[in-house]
């Protein structure tokens, strides 16, 4: 093991990368399938409130309308409005879950917040059914490796960080009872990082910090007691 494994130079690394693509390929299948099985359903409705216009920062076509669809995603109603009546909509025309539209204004609401995006921020456009199916026929045709690596830039940007912080923490908090390289101590703390990741992944339990943290802590003791006989 100490030749094979915690000598080898980018073990961790490489680990890191295998982890990070397995990562970045299964959530991409998911959703892939998930963004192909929608969007046929997705433009279909979209055609009630085609085609829109937007200029100067506000929704000109169709003009003084109000359309409303709903939908049960998981048990859960989901609103989606289009109201060019008025310039913007008050607090109680917003308090279900959904998607609404003013004629000036977007209002993205979930039971946690309600965001709000002035549509002066967009260029003057009119989106059509064409544009629109088109924008849909872009998405199924490269979500996938547009997501796969977002992913797994992500993964191995969150991972490279986390290893780094535990790592400098285990070689200070070992400091008075042995003495391990760097090097050796970011190996050791990347398997098992990557063993804990693992696990929360499998058994869907967020491992505490502090859990983590003495986890990482003990396994480098214990290996390079075992291993390397390092001790002060």
């Amino acid at each position: 093991m100490k030749k094979l494994l915690l000598d080898t130079k980018w073990i961790g690394v490489g680990l890191a990368i295998i982890f990070s693509l397995a990562i970045a390929w299964i959530t991409t299948s998911k959703t892939s399938l998930f963004v192909k099985t929608v969007t046929p359903y997705i433009a279909e409705e979209a055609q009630a409130f085609l085609p829109i216009t937007i200029e100067d920062g506000a929704i000109v076509e169709p003009k003084d309308t109000i359309i409303s669809k709903e939908y049960n995603l998981n048990n859960k109603t989901i609103y989606v409005i289009l109201n060019t009546e008025v310039d913007e909509l008050s607090a109680d025309e917003i308090k279900n879950s959904g998607l609404y539209f003013s004629r000036k204004y977007m209002y993205g609401v979930t039971p946690q917040k309600t965001e709000i995006r002035s549509l002066q921020d967009l260029p003057n456009i009119t989106v059509d059914s064409k544009m629109f199916n088109e924008g849909v026929k872009w998405l199924e045709t490269y979500v996938d490796g547009y997501l796969f690596a977002v992913i797994f830039v992500m993964m191995m940007a969150w991972i490279g960080f986390a290893v780094l912080i535990y790592s400098a923490l285990s070689q200070l908090l070992l400091g008075r009872v042995v003495s391990p390289a760097f090097a050796r101590t970011l190996r050791i703390t990347t398997l098992g990082y990557l063993v804990l990741l693992i696990i929360e992944l499998g058994t869907g339990f967020n491992i505490n910090i502090l859990i983590k943290l003495v986890s990482l802590v003990l396994l480098n003791y214990l290996i390079n007691k075992q291993f390397y006989h390092v001790e002060k």
